[in-house]
Protein backbone atom coordinates (compact mmCIF):
# COMPACT_ATOMS: atom_id res chain seq x y z
CA UNK A 1 0.00 0.00 0.00
CA UNK A 2 1.12 3.38 -0.48
CA UNK A 3 0.88 6.12 2.28
CA UNK A 4 0.34 9.85 0.75
CA UNK A 5 0.26 13.34 2.72
CA UNK A 6 -3.08 14.35 3.11
CA UNK A 7 -4.96 11.12 2.60
CA UNK A 8 -6.82 9.37 5.34
CA UNK A 9 -6.08 5.98 4.37
CA UNK A 10 -3.34 3.88 1.93
CA UNK A 11 -4.40 3.73 -1.24
CA UNK A 12 -3.42 0.80 -3.89
CA UNK A 13 -2.77 2.78 -6.53
CA UNK A 14 -2.48 6.10 -7.80
CA UNK A 15 -1.93 8.48 -10.76
CA UNK A 16 0.55 11.66 -11.62
CA UNK A 17 2.90 12.99 -13.43
CA UNK A 18 6.76 11.83 -13.30
CA UNK A 19 10.50 13.66 -13.44
CA UNK A 20 12.90 11.92 -12.52
CA UNK A 21 16.64 11.20 -11.13
CA UNK A 22 19.09 8.79 -10.42
CA UNK A 23 19.99 7.85 -6.53
CA UNK A 24 22.65 5.78 -5.68
CA UNK A 25 23.54 4.83 -1.57
CA UNK A 26 25.71 3.07 0.23
CA UNK A 27 26.44 2.09 4.01
CA UNK A 28 29.07 0.42 5.72
CA UNK A 29 26.70 -0.77 8.52
CA UNK A 30 23.64 -2.96 6.91
CA UNK A 31 20.24 -0.76 8.03
CA UNK A 32 18.20 -1.37 10.69
CA UNK A 33 16.51 1.85 10.76
CA UNK A 34 16.42 5.42 11.79
CA UNK A 35 17.63 8.77 9.20
CA UNK A 36 21.34 7.98 9.54
CA UNK A 37 22.54 9.36 6.25
CA UNK A 38 24.62 7.08 3.73
CA UNK A 39 28.55 6.80 3.62
CA UNK A 40 28.49 7.85 0.25
CA UNK A 41 25.85 8.29 -2.59
CA UNK A 42 23.85 11.04 -4.77
CA UNK A 43 23.28 11.19 -8.40
CA UNK A 44 24.35 8.32 -9.58
CA UNK A 45 27.18 9.50 -11.67
CA UNK A 46 29.46 11.16 -8.73
CA UNK A 47 29.57 9.80 -5.09
CA UNK A 48 29.80 12.14 -2.04
CA UNK A 49 31.70 10.76 0.96
CA UNK A 50 33.11 7.45 1.81
CA UNK A 51 34.45 6.30 -0.77
CA UNK A 52 33.42 9.06 -3.26
CA UNK A 53 34.42 9.33 -6.61
CA UNK A 54 32.83 8.36 -10.04
CA UNK A 55 30.23 5.99 -9.30
CA UNK A 56 30.57 4.04 -13.16
CA UNK A 57 33.97 2.78 -11.77
CA UNK A 58 33.15 2.34 -8.28
CA UNK A 59 34.04 -1.22 -7.23
CA UNK A 60 31.54 -0.89 -4.50
CA UNK A 61 28.87 -0.26 -7.55
CA UNK A 62 29.61 -3.65 -9.20
CA UNK A 63 27.48 -6.60 -9.30
CA UNK A 64 29.12 -9.45 -6.78
CA UNK A 65 30.50 -6.79 -4.28
CA UNK A 66 27.09 -7.05 -1.78
CA UNK A 67 25.13 -9.78 -0.48
CA UNK A 68 23.74 -12.63 -2.38
CA UNK A 69 25.88 -11.40 -5.22
CA UNK A 70 24.27 -7.77 -5.64
CA UNK A 71 25.90 -4.42 -5.36
CA UNK A 72 27.25 -2.81 -2.09
CA UNK A 73 25.89 0.31 -3.95
CA UNK A 74 22.08 0.64 -3.92
CA UNK A 75 20.55 2.02 -7.17
CA UNK A 76 17.54 3.54 -6.57
CA UNK A 77 15.64 6.30 -7.97
CA UNK A 78 13.76 9.33 -6.74
CA UNK A 79 10.87 10.09 -8.76
CA UNK A 80 8.99 13.58 -8.10
CA UNK A 81 5.54 12.71 -8.60
CA UNK A 82 2.35 15.83 -9.19
CA UNK A 83 -1.03 14.57 -8.54
CA UNK A 84 -3.57 16.15 -10.23
CA UNK A 85 -5.05 19.37 -8.45
CA UNK A 86 -1.64 19.41 -6.39
CA UNK A 87 0.95 22.38 -7.25
CA UNK A 88 3.81 20.61 -5.28
CA UNK A 89 5.33 17.23 -6.44
CA UNK A 90 5.43 14.38 -3.85
CA UNK A 91 9.16 12.57 -3.68
CA UNK A 92 8.84 8.50 -3.62
CA UNK A 93 12.18 7.30 -3.22
CA UNK A 94 12.09 3.62 -5.61
CA UNK A 95 13.79 0.84 -4.42
CA UNK A 96 16.47 -1.59 -6.15
CA UNK A 97 13.69 -4.03 -6.75
CA UNK A 98 11.91 -1.76 -8.64
CA UNK A 99 14.36 -0.19 -10.84
CA UNK A 100 13.65 -3.29 -13.37
CA UNK A 101 9.72 -2.64 -13.88
CA UNK A 102 10.86 1.28 -14.07
CA UNK A 103 13.54 0.96 -16.37
CA UNK A 104 11.00 -1.42 -18.71
CA UNK A 105 8.31 1.54 -18.39
CA UNK A 106 10.56 4.39 -19.36
CA UNK A 107 12.15 2.71 -22.08
CA UNK A 108 8.36 1.88 -23.58
CA UNK A 109 7.47 5.61 -23.38
CA UNK A 110 10.84 6.60 -25.16
CA UNK A 111 10.28 4.10 -27.84
CA UNK A 112 6.91 6.07 -28.60
CA UNK A 113 8.44 9.38 -28.57
CA UNK A 114 7.44 10.02 -25.31
CA UNK A 115 8.78 11.18 -21.98
CA UNK A 116 7.63 10.46 -18.41
CA UNK A 117 6.91 13.91 -18.04
CA UNK A 118 4.26 13.55 -21.00
CA UNK A 119 2.29 11.51 -19.26
CA UNK A 120 0.06 10.45 -16.54
CA UNK A 121 1.23 7.36 -15.23
CA UNK A 122 -1.10 5.22 -12.93
CA UNK A 123 1.28 3.71 -10.01
CA UNK A 124 0.63 0.06 -8.44
CA UNK A 125 2.31 -2.83 -6.43
CA UNK A 126 2.82 -6.17 -6.83
CA UNK A 127 4.14 -9.01 -4.36
CA UNK A 128 6.97 -10.39 -5.21
CA UNK A 129 9.71 -12.75 -3.66
CA UNK A 130 13.84 -12.10 -4.11
CA UNK A 131 16.17 -14.92 -4.64
CA UNK A 132 16.72 -15.15 -0.88
CA UNK A 133 12.85 -15.77 -0.08
CA UNK A 134 11.47 -12.97 0.73
CA UNK A 135 8.57 -10.99 0.03
CA UNK A 136 8.14 -7.44 -0.72
CA UNK A 137 5.61 -5.22 -2.81
CA UNK A 138 7.43 -3.76 -6.49
CA UNK A 139 6.09 -0.55 -7.91
CA UNK A 140 4.23 -1.18 -11.49
CA UNK A 141 3.94 1.40 -13.62
CA UNK A 142 1.31 2.18 -16.34
CA UNK A 143 0.29 4.78 -18.89
CA UNK A 144 -3.24 6.43 -17.85
CA UNK A 145 -3.39 9.32 -20.21
CA UNK A 146 -1.32 11.46 -22.11
CA UNK A 147 -1.05 15.05 -21.16
CA UNK A 148 -2.92 17.23 -23.32
CA UNK A 149 -1.69 20.06 -25.08
CA UNK A 150 -2.79 22.74 -22.55
CA UNK A 151 -0.64 20.70 -19.64
CA UNK A 152 2.17 19.59 -21.49
CA UNK A 153 3.78 23.65 -20.64
CA UNK A 154 2.76 23.46 -17.04
CA UNK A 155 4.35 20.15 -16.94
CA UNK A 156 7.53 21.37 -18.54
CA UNK A 157 7.70 23.82 -16.30
CA UNK A 158 7.59 22.45 -13.34
CA UNK A 159 9.69 19.54 -14.46
CA UNK A 160 12.79 22.02 -14.98
CA UNK A 161 12.07 23.25 -11.93
CA UNK A 162 12.35 19.70 -10.19
CA UNK A 163 15.51 19.08 -12.28
CA UNK A 164 17.00 22.00 -10.58
CA UNK A 165 15.30 21.35 -7.41
CA UNK A 166 16.28 17.54 -7.31
CA UNK A 167 20.29 18.52 -7.61
CA UNK A 168 20.43 20.16 -4.23
CA UNK A 169 18.28 17.44 -2.42
CA UNK A 170 20.83 16.29 -0.26
CA UNK A 171 20.11 13.09 2.41
CA UNK A 172 19.50 15.19 5.23
CA UNK A 173 16.85 16.65 3.25
CA UNK A 174 14.79 13.58 3.40
CA UNK A 175 12.45 13.49 6.12
CA UNK A 176 12.77 10.24 6.89
CA UNK A 177 12.50 10.32 10.47
CA UNK A 178 8.75 12.62 9.81
CA UNK A 179 6.98 9.03 7.96
CA UNK A 180 7.72 5.47 8.26
CA UNK A 181 9.49 4.00 5.42
CA UNK A 182 10.79 1.11 4.26
CA UNK A 183 14.46 0.99 2.84
CA UNK A 184 13.87 -2.24 0.96
CA UNK A 185 10.37 -1.60 -0.27
CA UNK A 186 10.06 2.22 -0.34
CA UNK A 187 6.11 2.24 -0.18
CA UNK A 188 5.23 4.95 1.97
CA UNK A 189 5.39 8.14 0.16
CA UNK A 190 7.37 11.21 1.36
CA UNK A 191 6.35 14.80 0.85
CA UNK A 192 8.63 16.90 -0.89
CA UNK A 193 10.69 19.88 1.11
Amino acid sequence: MFEAPGETDTVKEFSGVIPHHPLFTHCRERFTGGSNPPDCGYDGVAGTGDPGGNCAHCPLNQFGSGENGGKACKNKRRIYILREGELIPLLLTLPTGSMKEFSVYVKRLLAKGRKTSAVVTRFSLKKVTNAGGIAYSQAQFTVDRPLTDEELPYIAAMAEQVKQFATRVGYEDEPAAAMAVDPETGEIMEPLR
